[in-house]
């Protein structure tokens, strides 16, 4: 499964993160993970990042009665905000997003990120 993270700085100095890794989760159970590779964004910008999920279908018990699935997606980088040489602060950010697929028609429903 392809997904895209999208990292927005609102820092006025340039936000350098570490490599991740972003789990896909269903109920208690993680079903997919996958690599999220560090960079940095400018600041007061914006930078998205392709996500290559691998998820397996042996840890999915799904009821065949159900119609729309939610899983939790969950990744949590761990950087430094750099000002003009001078200022250089430890930051972490966290990505907690629920999306929801309808399975009758194998759509995507919403999403909801805090």
């Amino acid at each position: 499964m392809l997904t895209e993270i999208t990292v927005d700085n609102g820092n006025f100095g340039r936000f350098v993160f570490d490599n991740c890794t972003a789990v896909l989760l269903y109920g208690n159970a993680t079903i997919g993970d996958g690599y999220v590779s560090g960079g940095r964004v400018g600041a007061k910008n914006m930078k998205s990042i392709g996500v290559v999920m691998r998820v397996g279908y042996e840890n999915l018990n799904v009821s065949s009665g159900m119609d729309v699935m939610e899983v939790v997606s969950y990744a949590k980088m761990k950087g430094r905000v750099h000002v003009m040489k001078i200022v250089d602060r430890k930051k972490t950010i966290e990505m907690n997003c629920t999306v929801s697929f309808n399975l009758t028609n194998r759509s995507f429903v919403s999403s909801l990120c805090r």
